[in-house]
This record gives structure tokens, C-alpha cells and sequence, in this order.
């Protein structure tokens, strides 16, 4: 069964301990949207790890969110 990071451990790894507000809303919008691009693409299936996908998170973040989850998660092989 695929383990879902939690709330605690994400924003961690994201850097998402001092956000607020409005901030942490657009967080947890993009981390739902991200896990289920994960889920819908299979990642696991095809052997990334947890720690990677905290990585590619971390990538996504940094990239602006953009392309949107299922496209940025797409471009693996």
C-alpha cells in the first residue's frame, strides 16, 4: 500500500514551516494535487521512492508549479 507522506513530513521537506494563511492553503492545495498526479501516474509502481518524491515536491516548488502535477510527474521515465 503506497504510504502517503504527512502533513508534518511534506512541509518539512518543502520548507513550509513558516508559512501562514493564505500560503499555507496554496500548499496544501499543490501537495493534493501532487500526490494525486503520483497516485494517478503510478510512480511507485515504477520504482520511485517516498524520498523521491519529496525531491521531485521540492522541484515542482521550486519550478513555480509549473507544468501542472500530472505533467511535470510525466516527464519521468
Amino acid at each position: 500500500m503506497l504510504k502517503h507522506l504527512n502533513d508534518d513530513e511534506l512541509m518539512n521537506v518543502a520548507g513550509g514551516k513558516n508559512m501562514t494563511g493564505n500560503e499555507l492553503q496554496g500548499f496544501t492545495t499543490r501537495k493534493a494535487e501532487f500526490e494525486n498526479a503520483w497516485d494517478a501516474l503510478k510512480m511507485e509502481q515504477k520504482g520511485y521512492t517516498g524520498n523521491m518524491r519529496a525531491e521531485l515536491f521540492d522541484e515542482w516548488e521550486a519550478a513555480g508549479y509549473t507544468p501542472d502535477a500530472v505533467a511535470f510527474l510525466g516527464r519521468l521515465k
